[in-house]
């Protein structure tokens, strides 16, 4: 099951991992039985930072064991400013394990979602200037996909149903939907820019199947129905002016850009060659990024043609560090399109050192059966 401990049997012992040391302990494999005392012949091994339990090592029939060196914070990231050739900028706060993110309107903070010590996700947001991150929610589970208000003053977010909260930890949060059921997921993705409809997704996790839904909470109406493909669609972005919408659908066998009117007829546009996710519209409406495959940020001029874009062919702007899917939000984009926050590795995530032991359990017969130090690595 997830989470559960790794141990391996090799060279008659068994291998686990405990407190990021790689321990080898005789085991009969007849009897299924264990004996003689654990015995450390590697140190600093990584694990998995949501399953402190499972390591990354591999052991050989040959008497050789690798594995990945460095702890478990190694997966935490540094959330970096950067312009469109992807020079650095500077820095935003502290490393840390962040989930996806979202600029404020006023570009002035940033919603973050930050893994707890049980692999769930906590809302913060985190002031621009100061780098300096406060808590929003406090209660147990998942609180996910963050969306700023028009105003920056709260966030809707995704818990299963739809919930809004002010941004201080003691503010109360309002449930703005829960019709679709207990087996229906809701996810907010943005709100129009009037500030006035709420976007977001209605998912069967059994079915996998997603819809686009409309939501104006403050004008008490029933969530109306925006656009059900029967494939996967999802990433909805309204254009600054109102008049298009920009998503992504795997309609193809795989994701792709794609923009159509919004609420209006007219032509819908493909906008990606080969992949695309995280769509994201220029303050102006006269650019659109999205990211391509290998974590490229592409970028279209956009202009419009009656009732219909004219897009330009996909430009590569930069790389990002950490991209997870087409369907998360991995980077922000400031209005006027010259500086993008994105996640980057930290050093030693982004080289990790692999080890390789060679005749590891012919060093321990030799060293007898007390306590003992890590043999000595082999090549890397």
């Amino acid at each position: 099951a997830s989470g559960m401990p790794r141990r391996q049997y090799a060279s008659g012992h068994l291998l686990f991992v405990g407190d990021e040391t790689l321990y080898a302990q005789p085991f009969d494999l007849d009897r299924a039985e264990l004996s003689g005392a654990p015995r450390a012949i590697a140190s600093n091994v990584r694990t998995w930072t949501e399953f402190p339990g499972v390591a990354w090592f591999q052991a050989s029939p040959g008497g050789a064991v690798a594995y990945r060196a460095g702890a478990t914070t190694a997966g935490d990231v540094q959330l970096t400013w950067v312009d469109r050739r992807g020079g650095q900028l500077g820095v935003l706060g502290e490393p840390g394990r962040y989930g996806q993110i979202a600029l404020s309107p006023d570009e002035r903070s940033v919603a973050l979602e930050v893994y707890d010590d049980e692999g769930d996700h906590d809302l913060w947001t985190m002031d621009v200037a100061r780098g300096v991150a406060s808590r929003v929610t406090t209660a147990p589970g998942n609180e996910r996909d963050p969306v700023w208000a028009a105003d920056g003053r709260s966030l809707v977010y995704g818990a299963g149903d739809l919930r809004r909260k002010g941004l201080r930890a003691g503010d109360p949060d309002a449930v703005v939907s829960d019709e679709a059921g207990e087996t229906i997921e809701e996810i907010p993705e943005q709100w129009s820019p009037d500030g006035r409809t709420l976007v977001f997704l209605r998912r069967d996790p059994e079915s996998e199947r997603q819809s686009v839904w409309t939501l104006s909470p403050d004008e008490g109406d029933e969530p109306e129905l925006l656009m059900d493909t029967g494939f996967r669609v999802d990433e909805p972005r309204i254009s600054p002016d109102g008049r298009w919408l920009a998503y992504i659908s795997d309609e193809s066998g795989q994701y792709e850009v794609y923009v159509e009117p919004y609420r209006r007829e007219g032509e819908r546009v493909r906008v990606s060659l080969n992949g695309g996710g995280q769509p994201r519209w220029r303050g102006d409406g006269k650019e659109l990024f999205f990211v391509a495959q290998e974590n490229a940020l592409m970028a279209v001029a956009v202009q419009e043609a009656g009732d219909r874009l004219e897009v330009s062919l996909p430009e590569e702007l930069l790389r990002l560090g950490v991209s997870v899917g087409p369907m998360l939000d991995d980077y922000a984009v400031t209005a006027d399109g010259e500086r993008f926050l994105v996640k980057q590795p930290l050093e030693q995530a982004r080289l990790p050192r692999v080890h390789v032991l060679l005749n590891w359990s012919t060093i321990l017969e030799r060293r007898g059966r007390g306590p003992g130090g890590p043999p000595r690595r082999g090549p890397e």
